[in-house]
């Protein structure tokens, strides 16, 4: 009976730490950014995203617990890429691509790193 158990004990712990669901994909221009905002899921770092008229997005990055600093960058989307940049069509600061959603959530390839999920709601700006 033991050798049964093991085996079924262990198909049981990798289905529970398979991966989110990664949603349906989608593009930028449907996500209809403007007036709404993108915040980072994770438990250590901030980012966080406010889009607003004129290609500009107000942002908040740092550490939860640390240091935060607000920049205001401008945003494009060019084919597949969401482009945050210093200054309008100057080259990005950050660049994501390929999204997708599933609720409210997010989530995209970073073009100079790994996949990240946002949380995408109604923004104050």
């Amino acid at each position: 009976m033991r050798p049964v158990l093991l085996p079924l004990a262990f198909a049981a712990v990798l289905v529970g730490c398979s991966p989110a669901e990664e949603g349906q994909s989608t593009d930028w221009s449907t996500l209809g950014l403007e007036g709404k905002t993108l915040d980072l899921i994770d438990d250590a770092k901030v980012e966080t995203y406010a889009f607003a008229k004129q290609g500009l997005v107000a942002a908040t990055v740092g550490t939860k617990g640390g240091a935060l600093a607000a920049p205001l960058f401008y945003w494009r989307i060019e084919g597949q890429s969401l482009v945050i940049s210093e200054l309008p069509g100057e080259q990005a600061v950050e660049e994501l691509m390929a999204p997708k959603i599933h609720g409210d959530v997010v989530t995209a390839k970073r073009k100079a790193g790994p996949s990240v999920q946002y949380r995408l709601a109604t923004s104050n700006v």
